[in-house]
């Protein structure tokens, strides 16, 4: 199995982060991300690639930066499909409302099978989880 880990955004992006600006998306993201990629790495049958592992590399704005994740991930999934190996994408974001910056949702295409919304499922419930 494949495992594709996002950050989502990166610290250039206008916005995305708390109203009081103590929370910037991309470095808790990728703190979070970060957490997960060593927690998959070495466990047996999973091959994880962290997509924006180098916080420098990131592009001088979010749609550069978000065309070479995409480019990245659809790379990493075309070669894994000639082994036949299931691939999965996380990408991270946060919720953020006026009142606070609290809360994890998890997203998939309306069209996921079965066993991606399972995943997703499991993911939401182990969010709280992670320190």
């Amino acid at each position: 199995m494949i495992v594709i880990l996002d950050s989502g955004h990166n610290v250039k992006t206008p916005g995305k982060r708390s109203a009081d600006e103590k929370v910037i998306e991309a470095i808790y993201c990728h703190k979070l991300v970060k957490h997960v990629y060593g927690r998959l790495c070495g466990v047996r049958g999973i091959n994880v690639f962290h997509l924006d592992n180098d916080m420098e590399r990131n592009g001088e704005n979010d749609n550069a930066e978000l065309n070479y994740r995409v480019a990245m991930a659809n790379a990493i999934a075309d070669v894994n499909k000639r082994f036949n190996q299931p691939v999965i994408l996380v990408s991270v974001h946060l919720d953020a409302g006026p009142e606070s910056a609290r809360g994890a949702s998890a997203w998939i295409a309306p069209t996921a099978s079965a066993s991606s919304k399972l995943l997703a499922k499991k993911f939401a419930e182990n969010i709280e989880r992670l320190d």
